[in-house]
């Protein structure tokens, strides 16, 4: 495990997260956990979620559903972060993994339309960076 400021790297095949190194404000952050699918995207996506001193971020490479599950059951995000060209993205593979984890929160970053795509079954148009904080923060955004 490497561990960069506010973002934890997680190897492909996991590794079992433990307390005993964690933040002791660790409780009071968002857990958040992107899953990389290009390497570019998500490395801009790391960065922007970095600057925000209450998420706890960390990042995976996850090439099935059971591996993403198992790295979900270890870390225990409160929020996904994944880019719509993952084949985890298809909507056939997040609703059960909403049913399994009713606190989840799915945002799917669609590269091509600047959309995001938030299973709590919302779609927000992205116009800005701070848009994806605003979404993890589950503020609401302002209408123009």
């Amino acid at each position: 495990m490497i561990i960069l400021a506010n973002i934890v790297h997680i190897p492909q095949g996991g590794v079992s997260i433990s307390g005993s190194d964690s933040n002791p404000f660790e409780s009071m952050l968002e857990r958040v956990l992107v899953i990389q699918s290009k390497h570019l995207l998500a490395a801009g996506i790391l960065s922007l979620l970095n600057r925000e001193v209450d998420l706890n971020v960390f990042d995976a490479t996850c090439n099935d559903v059971t591996t993403l599950i198992e790295q979900i059951r270890n870390i225990k995000p409160s929020v996904l972060v994944m880019d719509d060209s993952s084949h985890l993205a298809e909507h056939i593979s997040i609703i059960p993994l909403l049913n399994d984890y009713p606190d989840l929160r799915v945002i799917i970053i669609g590269e091509r339309k600047n959309r995001m795509h938030i299973y709590e079954i919302q779609e927000l148009e992205v116009g800005r960076a701070a848009d994806l904080i605003t979404a993890i923060r589950r503020e609401e955004q302002p209408t123009f």
